[in-house]
């Protein structure tokens, strides 16, 4: 990624949230240990609850931007056309509306979504040092037309030759929310603006 550019007010706007959550996740992302002695790196958020949290954010950050064109965001499962199989688990599912069931609460919100309502599929990684070969082309395999994949943070200078990987890895293409020079952030607003315009592209006649 380039070093962060000017891209005017109202595209600054259409960010705006994905950077403020790149700043939470950055706050926590390394403190001191538990205790004395202990391996540096033990008192960190559990890398899933640290994934979970990522893709619900970016769910909330997805439901606004698609609002009133009939999509609904969600985590869970895609049914199989035959209503026989079901999908991987999915981070985050981009649906027309409806599911077949819904386990909800306090806690858990997980959906069961048909193949035929599934617009999207964007699978969330918290720091992405590798590309997956095998869940994108799995999900097309399925049935599911579109995967992307989205990161909360890279190597800057891995970013492009991961971003090759994602796609020979049949995802429609891989956007982070900010890389990584000797662990300082490096932001570039023209990937979020990506991210975003192919999201608002979804579901488009």
């Amino acid at each position: 990624m380039a070093a962060l550019t000017s891209t005017g007010f109202r595209d600054g706007l259409r960010i705006a949230k994905l950077r403020r959550l790149h700043a939470e996740l950055q706050a926590y992302r390394d403190y001191a240990p538990v205790g004395p002695g202990v391996k540096r790196g033990s008192g960190q958020v559990l890398p899933f609850v640290r994934g979970l949290h990522l893709s619900a954010q970016v769910i909330y950050i997805i439901r606004d931007i698609v609002r009133g064109r009939g999509l609904d965001v969600n985590w869970g499962h895609i049914i199989h056309d035959s209503q026989v199989y079901c999908s991987p688990e999915c981070d985050i599912i981009i649906h027309r509306n409806g599911s077949v069931d819904r386990w909800n609460g306090d806690v858990l919100d997980f959906h069961f979504i048909d193949l035929e309502k599934v617009v999207a599929v964007v699978s969330c990684k918290s720091c992405v040092t590798g590309i997956d070969g095998t869940y994108g082309a799995d999900l097309k395999k399925f049935g599911v037309k579109t995967v992307a994949l989205f990161g909360e943070v890279c190597s800057a200078s891995n970013y492009l030759n991961l971003r090759t990987q994602a796609q020979a890895a049949q995802y429609c293409d891989f956007w982070c929310l900010a890389t990584e020079v000797d662990g300082n952030p490096n932001y570039d607003e023209n990937v979020l603006l990506e991210f975003v315009r192919f999201l608002e592209g979804l579901g488009a006649p």
